[in-house]
């Protein structure tokens, strides 16, 4: 199911920047991204500190957090990774937003180039 939403997700984006002149959506792209960036960039932070402490606090080691955090939620204790679980999920929507303006933008400055 997941994965339908994210197909039509996809189809409405590639229409919507045909759609729209190439400025608008360079502009709008700009904006989502920076939205995305000035969301997901702290709340990766304070992710990754929740994280830490939550790992220290129970007694394991930190040493593999930077690569593969995600995996080590599985270790920790309902109520902390309740609390981490949190700033993990809205930092991949900053993410997620980031990377859909980099690709409007892109979208945009190519769409611009070939006129």
């Amino acid at each position: 199911m997941f994965e339908i939403v994210i197909a039509i997700g996809i189809i409405v984006a590639l229409l919507a920047s045909a759609m729209i002149p190439p400025m608008s959506l360079l502009w709008l792209s700009v904006g989502v991204g920076t939205l995305g960036a000035g969301l997901g960039l702290p709340a990766g932070f304070v992710y990754h500190a929740k994280l830490w402490r939550a790992l220290r606090a129970e007694g394991h080691a930190t040493g593999d957090m930077w690569l593969r955090p995600h995996h080590l939620h599985v270790k920790l204790s309902d109520q902390r990774r309740s609390a981490v679980v949190v700033w993990f999920a809205v930092g991949a929507v900053g993410f997620g937003l980031t990377m859909l303006g980099a690709a409007g933008v892109l979208t945009a400055v190519v769409r611009l180039a070939a006129h």
